[in-house]
């Protein structure tokens, strides 16, 4: 091979390669920035209102910045060992408001459920409002005060063709009360389903 060819053979060599290096330049640049993103605890399956929370339940997923809703959780471990107040579906982020107020409450209280008379009023309750139930004595046609200021824990899903199934009208919602209380609420439930009135 002569000179010149030789010397053309390489010019055309590193043309082309130069070439290739200013296309992926020019193929980087025009490609947009990653937008930041931060770690936040989704659920792994679809999991039930009232679910005792295990590390297998979650799983962690980048999420862009701008997409993090309001309260997330971004650590497992802020989550496990806690009871949901409604139903998550598979991929769906975790927040404070899913998640039952942790155990070490002042004062004793504990978790009791209720069962209310009218799903249409549950549906304008909210977790952590304060409710006073009331038990109705049919024969009477009188109403009496079995607990006050009881807050809202949680609200499962609707027995009335939701999750849990049943034609009843009838909803649970969890509640805390004292231990007292709580029995007096379970002693009225015997005569049938409760009301509220909330502050």
């Amino acid at each position: 091979m002569s000179l010149r060819r030789a010397l053309s053979w390489h010019r055309r060599k590193i043309g082309a390669l130069a070439a290739a290096v200013a296309v992926v330049a020019v193929v980087t640049a025009v490609s947009p920035t990653p937008p930041p993103t931060t770690d936040v605890v989704a659920a792994a399956t679809t999991l039930p209102p009232g679910h005792q929370l295990s590390a297998a339940d979650l799983h962690v997923v980048a999420v862009p910045v701008g997409l993090v809703p309001d309260e997330a959780i971004t650590d497992p471990d802020q989550a496990v060992g806690r009871t949901l107040t409604g139903a998550l579906t598979r991929g769906q982020f975790l927040t404070a408001p899913d998640l039952v107020r942790p155990k070490s409450r002042p004062d004793g209280l504990v978790t009791t459920p209720v069962r209310l008379a009218d799903a249409e009023v549950v549906a304008l309750l909210q977790v952590g409002d304060e409710i006073d139930v009331l038990a109705a004595d049919p024969r009477t046609g009188t109403s009496t005060v079995i607990a006050q200021g009881a807050r809202i824990s949680a609200i499962p899903a609707s027995e009335s063709g939701g999750m849990l199934g049943g034609g009843s009208a009838s909803q649970l919602v969890l509640v805390e009360v004292s231990p007292e209380v709580a029995a007096a609420l379970a002693a009225a439930a015997v005569n049938g389903p409760l009301s509220v009135v909330w502050h």
